[in-house]
């Protein structure tokens, strides 16, 4: 997610004002949803094997608020004891076996029907047809011919001698 920096938003926890930085909550929400965080990594560590319903009565926070924490990353390999449950099938697995918020069967089945999605969608676009852009060679080729112009700066040859033309044909002044 892409953080506007400097920008005036309200805090997403508390709703204040204040001058966004690099969080999209206020200086205290910050601090606060840190020590959350700690909280939560150091509960869990000292009881392994509870359910995300389970820490957030013990550590007194709404469950969406620890499900951010845990899908995040935020809980680290404190993370890897935790009970969830799969939001396809509702199976409860531990979270080492696991792809995202799926049990290790359903998340096979979405990746699947998400390869299989992309791939009908990929044959009902119009197919593009690719045009041969001539090289500058080509394009050369085919132009049809002009006349060659005439070097109108060039003086007859009888006042001029032979090497006083610059480079591109010109008559050097001295």
């Amino acid at each position: 997610m892409a953080v506007n920096q400097g920008q005036i938003i309200n805090c997403k926890r508390c709703g204040s004002v204040f001058r966004q930085s690099n969080s999209p909550f206020c200086p205290g929400c910050s601090s606060e949803n840190k020590d959350d965080v700690h909280r939560v990594y150091h509960y869990v560590l000292e009881n392994p094997g509870l359910s995300l319903e389970d820490i957030a009565k013990q550590c007194n926070l709404e469950l969406s608020a620890l499900e951010k924490f845990f899908y995040a990353g935020n809980l680290g390999m404190a993370g890897a004891s935790i009970r969830t449950r799969c939001h396809k099938c509702g199976v409860e697995v531990i979270s080492v076996h696991r792809k995202g918020r799926f049990c290790l069967n359903c998340g096979d089945q979405v990746e699947e029907e998400s390869r299989l999605a992309a791939l009908a969608a990929r044959e009902k676009e119009p197919q593009t047809q690719r045009i041969q852009v001539p090289t500058n060679n080509e394009a050369v080729k085919e132009r049809p011919q002009k006349e060659e112009r005439k070097n109108v700066a060039e003086a007859p040859e009888s006042s001029e001698k032979a090497g006083d033309n610059g480079p591109y044909g010109f008559i050097r002044r001295t």
